[in-house]
C-alpha cells in the first residue's frame, strides 16, 4: 500500500505484487524502466462516498512503463490515472478509472492492450504513437489528438451522445484487427486515411470526413449518414444504411462491391461519383451527381432496389450489364446517359421474378458508344424516352 505522496528514485523500478493507491495522489517516477507486474488499485475507503485517489506515472523518456495487472477492480477504482512521460508505456490488461485518463506526453508510444473504461479521456496533441485494443468505454467525447501514429483494434463507445475525434490530416489510422465507432447521435470525426486491408471498419453514429479521405477495409459499414469534406475513396466493400452519403463538390469512389440498406431509401450526392464493382440494394437508390457517373459493375444483380433514380444533373455512364429493381417502383434516368458496355439490360422485373414491372423513364441524351442497348422484355411498364442518339 502507497500512504505516501511520491516514490522516486533514480534508476529502475518494479513492483512485484499488486499496489494499492491511499494518498489522494501519488506520483512514482524513476530515472530508467517503471514496472508493474501486477494489480494496481484505490483503497477501499475511497470508493464512498467518492473516490479522489490519483496516479502520476512518469518514467522520463528514458525509461519504459510496463503495467501487467489491471488497472481499477470494480470496486477499487482510482480517480485519475496520468502518464506524465516515459520512452514507452504499455498496460497489458484493462483499465478502469472513476474520473479521468490523461495522457500528457512520452517518447515514443503509448498503448491500451486490454479495454480502457473512463469518464474522461485526455490525449495530448504530442507526436507519440498510440494504439487501444480492446472495448474503449468513454463517457464523454473521445478526442484522440496525437500527432504520431494511431492504431485500433477496437471499439470505441461514448456516452450520453458525446462525439469521437479521430486522426491526423494527410496520416493513415492503422488498423490492428476490426473496429467500430458508436458516439450516438453525435458525429464521429475521422481526419486523415484508415487502412486494415483484413479488417471490418464500423460506423454506428453519423460520420463526418474532415478532408480528403482513404478508408482501406474488408468491409466498411456506415448505419448513419455520411457527410465527407473531401474527396471519399473506400477500397473494399461498403455497406451503407444511414440513407445518405453526402460529399458536396467532391468525389466518392468506391473501389468494392457497395449494398444499400436500412429501413429507408439511400441518396448519393457528391461529383463524378464512381461505383466501380456491383450496386446492390433493397430501397430506393437516388444519386445526385452534378459531373459523370461511371457505373462499372451490374446493379441489382446480387440484391435489386426498390427504385433506381438520377437526378438532372450530370451524366450517368454505364458500362455494367444489368440494371435491376425488384418492386413496383420504376427506373428513372433524369440526365444524360451513356451505354459503354456491349449490352446492357434495364430490368425492373427482379428479373422475371416479378410478374409486372414498372416503367423506365429516360428524360435525357440516352447514347450508346458501343454494342446493344437492351430492355428487358419482363417489364410491362413503360419505356419512356425524350430523346435518344447513337454513335
Amino acid at each position: 500500500m502507497l500512504k505516501g505522496a511520491s516514490v522516486i528514485t533514480s534508476g529502475a523500478l518494479v513492483f512485484e505484487g499488486a499496489v494499492t493507491i491511499s494518498n489522494p495522489s501519488v506520483l512514482i517516477q524513476t530515472g530508467g524502466n517503471l514496472t508493474f507486474n501486477s494489480t494496481i488499485d484505490a483503497d477501499t475507503s475511497v470508493q464512498t462516498p467518492t473516490n479522489t485517489r490519483t496516479l502520476k506515472l512518469n518514467a522520463s523518456n528514458a525509461g519504459d512503463i510496463a503495467v501487467v495487472g489491471a488497472v481499477g477492480s470494480s470496486t477499487h477504482l482510482l480517480a485519475t490515472l496520468e502518464v506524465l512521460n516515459s520512452k514507452s508505456t504499455t498496460f497489458t490488461a484493462g483499465v478502469t478509472t472513476g474520473t479521468s485518463v490523461v495522457l500528457t506526453d512520452t517518447l515514443n508510444s503509448i498503448a491500451f492492450n486490454g479495454g480502457l473504461s473512463t469518464t474522461s479521456f485526455t490525449v495530448a496533441a504530442k507526436p507519440f504513437e498510440l494504439t487501444l485494443r480492446g472495448d474503449i468505454t468513454v463517457d464523454d467525447g473521445i478526442a484522440l489528438n496525437n500527432t504520431g501514429v494511431l492504431k485500433l483494434d477496437a471499439s470505441l463507445v461514448t456516452a450520453g451522445n458525446h462525439a469521437i475525434a479521430l486522426g491526423q490530416a494527410g496520416q493513415t489510422t492503422l488498423l490492428l484487427g476490426d473496429t467500430s465507432f458508436d458516439s450516438g447521435t453525435a458525429t464521429t470525426t475521422v481526419n486523415g486515411n484508415m487502412s486494415g486491408t483484413t479488417y471490418t471498419l464500423g460506423f454506428n453514429s453519423p460520420v463526418t470526413f474532415s478532408g480528403a479521405s482513404t478508408l482501406t477495409a474488408n468491409t466498411v459499414t456506415f448505419e448513419k449518414p455520411v457527410l465527407a469534406n473531401g474527396v471519399l475513396t473506400i477500397n473494399g466493400a461498403t455497406n451503407t444504411n444511414g440513407g445518405a452519403v453526402s460529399s458536396g463538390v467532391y468525389q466518392q469512389i468506391y473501389n468494392g462491391n457497395v449494398t444499400v440498406g436500412g429501413t429507408s431509401d439511400t441518396t448519393f450526392t457528391g461529383r463524378a461519383i464512381e461505383f466501380r464493382q456491383k450496386l446492390d440494394g433493397v430501397n430506393g437508390i437516388y444519386v445526385n451527381d452534378d459531373g459523370i457517373t461511371l457505373y462499372n459493375g451490374d446493379i441489382g444483380t446480387v440484391s435489386a432496389p426498390a427504385h433506381f433514380e438520377t437526378d438532372a444533373d450530370g451524366t450517368s455512364k454505364f458500362s455494367s450489364t444489368y440494371v435491376r429493381t425488384n418492386s413496383a417502383h420504376s427506373i428513372v434516368i433524369r440526365d444524360d446517359a451513356i451505354v459503354t458496355a456491349a449490352s446492357t439490360t434495364f430490368d425492373t422485373t427482379d428479373p422475371g421474378n416479378l410478374s409486372t414491372g414498372a416503367s423506365i423513364t429516360l428524360l435525357e441524351n440516352f447514347e450508346r458508344s458501343c454494342g446493344y442497348r437492351w430492355f428487358s422484355h419482363h417489364t410491362r411498364g413503360q419505356v419512356q424516352r425524350r430523346q435518344h442518339r447513337f454513335d
